[in-house]
């Protein structure tokens, strides 16, 4: 079991009407739970994607997220996430 929380920063650039390539970097902690031991670690995050503009105010993201955390389990900790999500502008 993996529960986290990450702050990272994004840039955009649109290389097409309404397509955006997204990439994003910043900071992750997690807890890591096995049967047998629980332990903690902090990170860097970093990620790439694609937007595609369904309005102007609202859009479809895909993308992906890589961690490296330093001393889990006295090893490297390295896990990847793919996501996809819906962007709304207020």
């Amino acid at each position: 079991d993996t529960r986290g929380l990450a702050l990272d920063a994004v840039g955009r650039y649109e290389f097409a009407p309404r397509w955006s390539l997204l990439g994003s970097a910043g900071l992750a902690h997690a807890r890591f739970s096995t049967q047998e031991d629980k332990d903690d670690g902090t990170g860097l995050k970093l990620g790439v994607g694609l937007e595609y503009a369904l309005t102007p105010s609202a859009s479809v993201r895909l993308g992906y997220d890589r961690y490296h955390f330093n001393n889990v389990f006295d090893d490297k900790a390295n896990v990847g996430q793919t996501h996809l999500g819906v962007r709304f502008n207020f």
